[in-house]
């Protein structure tokens, strides 16, 4: 418990600190948000609102999400990964 708190209190800002994992992430690409990704994020708080977020709450989310002020990042599942090796050998043959 102490070692723990020693580490947290030393060490280097802007890292992350990432707890030993229950279970292994699925493979998937993490990357910071894109404008593309706000309907998608939107779409997703809409599934979860009637449980989740009051009334009315939707417009101060949409606002936060858009205004760049937070580092929000993205995951992505990756179904095929090797389509995109596909992909890039493809354009280079042409």
């Amino acid at each position: 418990m102490i070692l723990k708190l020693l580490k947290r209190l030393f060490r280097q800002g802007g890292r992350f600190f990432i707890p030993k994992l229950q279970a292994e992430l699925p493979k998937c690409e993490i990357r910071v948000l894109q404008d593309g990704d706000f309907e998608a994020c939107e779409a997703i708080y809409h599934l979860n609102e009637p449980t989740h977020s009051p009334p009315g709450y939707f417009p101060r989310f949409s606002n936060w999400l858009r205004n760049r002020r937070a580092l929000i990042l993205a995951r992505h599942k990756i179904i095929f990964p090797f389509a995109a090796h596909i992909s890039r050998k493809a354009n280079l043959r042409r």
